[in-house]
């Protein structure tokens, strides 16, 4: 059976939804970002991002991404990176960092409120004052400050992001350099306060960096790790490209190689293994999003579904270990969760016999690991079904990255 795909591009988001409010945005949080009008105690004198603007944004950020890459940073020491992705202009990000520059208020936002469909949202912000009115926006002085807190970083954290917070503060620095964002987009405003002219200078990230206990980046020589659907520094044609920088192939998420030893493998990326069937309300859909894909569906009150995967998995010696990335939970962001949903797990040569684990509604908005250990190395089949009880809100589950292999997990 062949589900919708749904591709997250930003420049598509943009041209048919305008400056209305997509519903999705609504799950992430009820205030979110892009749903504000313009704080009505502020006089916005200017808050144009112009195509110059951009320009040295991209440049500024990717010269010094490119620094710490090739081990130039040698100021601080800082290790070469193997895996320091190029930054694009991203519309989506620059629409919701100019909502929140709209604000006039030097204060982030809660990251459900910035979120994107695309992936989760970091920020930037940096906020100049002057007695008399600018002529211009300054954004390599604003690129230019968040690197500064290099002076402050503690190079144990490369390996396992801790604290950007500080005191003192180093998160501007580690977002700025955080190998796997690739996509940025920023907002800008010039407004008057009492005899003072204030900037605020609003750049947004994705994905977002600064993950506790996640790298920063992959220590190594530049280049030795980048995705396969990407070029590097000197072997790209046309375009910019910049030294020691992974540059991404079109608007896809980056892409690696399958890793070795599992005997079933799904990213939804049209492996085949992530064939599947489907009973109940056929409202699954395949979301090709640029940080990977995954597979879901929203459910209403008295609705279900089971998705059923048609490729079976066998390990020649038990325990299996069942490993899945799973999400849910109310599609309005405060209504309470009130979706069942289960994997189930059956043995052709014994047709009594299912288990059958719940997964929790978490309302998280990054996937939860789940793990399964089962305790035989017979034919096994993998299904999934969700429900939602009668007068209860619409509910949301969404899968990505199964794969079983081998062992204990």
């Amino acid at each position: 059976m062949r589900f919708h795909v749904i591709l997250m591009l930003s420049w598509f988001w943009l041209e048919v939804n305008g400056d209305t409010c997509p519903a999705i945005y609504l799950r992430y949080a009820k205030q979110h970002t892009f749903c504000l009008p313009p704080k009505s105690s502020c006089t916005i004198l200017r808050n144009t991002v112009t195509q110059s603007d951009k320009e040295v944004i991209l440049r500024e950020h990717n010269l010094l991404r490119s620094k710490i890459a090739t081990g130039k940073e040698t100021a601080y020491s800082m290790p070469k990176a193997s895996n320091m992705l190029q930054m694009v202009w991203d519309d989506e990000l620059a629409a919701v960092a100019q909502k929140h520059a709209n604000q006039c208020t030097i204060k982030h936002d809660c990251k459900g409120c910035r979120r994107v469909k695309n992936f989760g949202v970091g920020q930037n912000l940096f906020q100049r004052k002057s007695p008399t009115e600018p002529s211009q926006s300054t954004w390599a002085e604003a690129v230019t400050d968040w690197y500064s807190e290099i002076k402050y970083f503690q190079k144990e954290q490369i390996d396992g992001f801790i604290d950007g917070e500080g005191p003192p503060a180093t998160g501007h620095f580690t977002q700025e350099i955080w190998a796997d964002t690739w996509r940025v987009g920023c907002g800008y405003s010039l407004f008057k306060k009492g005899s003072e002219f204030e900037e605020l200078y609003t750049c947004n990230y994705g994905p977002g960096g600064n993950v506790e206990n996640q790298p920063i980046y992959k220590k190594g020589d530049p280049c030795t790790s980048c995705p396969i659907n990407s070029c590097c520094g000197n072997s790209c044609s046309g375009g910019t490209s910049y030294p020691g920088l992974c540059r991404i192939s079109g608007d896809n998420a980056p892409q690696y190689k399958r890793p070795e030893g599992f005997v079933f493998y799904c990213t939804f990326n049209n492996e085949p293994d992530c064939a599947t069937t489907t009973t109940g309300a056929n409202k699954w859909e395949t979301s090709q999003t640029l940080s990977g894909s995954y597979i879901g569906t929203v459910l209403n009150g008295g609705e279900s579904s089971t998705l059923s995967f048609t490729t079976s998995f066998k390990v020649a010696k038990k325990p299996i270990c069942f490993t899945s990335y799973y999400r849910s939970g109310p599609q309005v962001d405060g209504e309470k969760p009130a979706g069942t949903a289960m994997e189930i797990f059956k043995l052709p040569a014994m047709p009594n016999f299912s288990f059958t684990p719940k997964l929790e509604s978490n309302g998280l908005l990054t996937f939860t690991r789940f793990n399964v250990a089962l305790g035989w190395n017979m034919e096994t089949k993998f299904s999934v079904s969700f429900s939602v009880p009668a007068g209860k809100p619409a509910q949301y589950l969404e899968i990505t990255n199964i794969s079983v292999k081998q062992g204990s997990c």
